[in-house]
């Protein structure tokens, strides 16, 4: 019986390159478990991205809601940018990253999880070795 080699390289993300304080990090993969965690939160996260564009998001009365969403989104980011570049750490993030980069970010990072969830791509069938 021969056996059969299933080859996950080949539904590999494209590459994804962001750029910060000179420092090029691939954020291509994004491990499953931190996939899960924005799943997690996509109703509220899909939310808030609604909010930002009508810009109610500026409504004093949202504050406390926003700022706990764009923390957990946050906390999020800065797990994919670890994983991504282990030198990277929370300080370096603090210290390196503005607001207006930080939502830009999340909002790229939602846009590529949702490509990758919303269009699932069929492995090809393994082929036994010769």
């Amino acid at each position: 019986m021969s056996e059969e080699i299933i080859d996950l390289d080949v539904i590999s993300p494209p590459k994804r390159l962001i750029k910060i304080k000179g420092r090029e990090i691939d954020i291509s993969v994004i491990p499953f478990k931190i996939s899960l965690e924005l799943m997690k939160h996509s109703n509220e996260f899909s939310k808030l991205g609604e909010m930002i564009k009508d810009e109610s998001i500026n409504d004093e009365s949202q504050g406390g809601y926003v700022a706990t969403q764009l923390e957990t989104m946050f906390t999020v980011t800065k797990d994919i940018l670890k994983n991504a570049d282990p030198a990277i750490t929370d300080e370096w993030i603090d210290k390196n990253i503005s607001s207006n980069q930080a939502i830009l970010l999340i909002n790229r990072i939602v846009d590529f999880i949702n490509d990758e969830l919303g269009e699932p791509k069929k492995a090809p069938k393994p082929q036994p070795e010769s």
